[in-house]
């Protein structure tokens, strides 16, 4: 939104929704900043905050490709984190 980077961010919430600001938001409308564990995909293998980039001297290449099979491959991660923390 501010800049050339993004996160692919994921969380669980319970069946039962969340409580935010003191007021029961439901499942469907939860969002995965409410939750309070979550993972950044790419965190686990870098071992830091992971922002994915859109750098400018790639600009002549299909960055969207490249960006794209990143996150594919760093999918198990994600799976993998949604199976060890449940909601």
């Amino acid at each position: 939104m501010y800049s050339s980077r993004f996160v692919v961010e994921i969380a669980n919430c319970g069946v039962k929704g969340n409580i935010v600001f003191g007021k029961q938001v439901e499942p469907s409308k939860s969002r995965v900043h409410y939750q309070g564990k979550r993972l950044r995909v790419g965190s686990i293998k870098h071992k830091t905050d992971h922002w994915f980039e859109f750098e400018k001297k790639l600009i002549f290449s299909d960055i969207y490709k490249k960006r794209a099979k990143e996150i594919i491959t760093l999918w198990p991660e994600a799976e993998k984190w949604w199976e060890e923390n449940p909601a």
